[in-house]
């Protein structure tokens, strides 16, 4: 290597997402390592906003959906004011069951019976999301392009476009799309 061609500097940031657009509401949360103040490899998630009282539902759901993986982050001036980068969220994306959302629906309690009829689902259910992502798997690729302002020294703010591709034989057309996102660096 040549002098002066190594690492200069490094740190850690985290911090969280909101993502808007086609995909719906989307919160999430980031984590990465920063090289020279240029590149970050990280890694990040970002899963579908609870709307109200999920207990209930209208006849038109749409499945909650999450998307997590590595990120990779290019600045090329990361000390100006106001700079740009660009951002790659490669990983997998991860769709609500159907079926769990028919079983959620209301109308397939059966309050004749003693005991809960087919597809009724108790309380724990309702407030136990680890078995809901069990719907289809996709691959996903999400780059954008950020707008970000450095507020102090370590702290950044910023503003990015978005387009989620999902490839596989489980994609969907609610897998993919176009977001904007806001959220915070520190």
């Amino acid at each position: 290597m040549k002098k002066g061609s190594g690492i200069k500097s490094w740190g850690f940031t985290a911090g969280p997402v909101l993502q808007f657009g086609q995909l719906g509401a989307q919160q999430g949360f980031n984590f990465a390592l920063h090289v020279n103040n240029q590149w970050s490899l990280g890694a990040g998630v970002l899963g579908n906003m609870r709307g109200g009282d999920d207990r209930n539902m209208s006849t038109t759901l749409k499945p909650r959906q999450s998307f997590s993986g590595f990120q990779v982050e290019y600045t090329p001036k990361p000390n100006s004011l106001i700079h740009v980068s660009f951002p790659l969220m490669i990983g997998a994306i991860r769709s609500e069951d159907p079926n769990y959302l028919m079983n959620q629906n209301p109308q397939n309690i059966n309050p004749q019976m003693g005991n809960p009829g087919p597809g009724f689902m108790n309380q724990k259910d309702f407030d136990d999301d680890r078995g809901m992502f069990k719907g289809p798997t996709a691959f996903g690729i999400q780059p954008g392009v950020s707008l970000e302002l450095n507020v102090f020294k370590y702290a950044k703010l910023f503003g990015a476009v978005n387009y989620r591709f999902a490839a596989g034989q489980n994609s969907t057309s609610d897998m993919k799309g176009v977001s904007g996102q806001i959220g915070l660096k520190l």
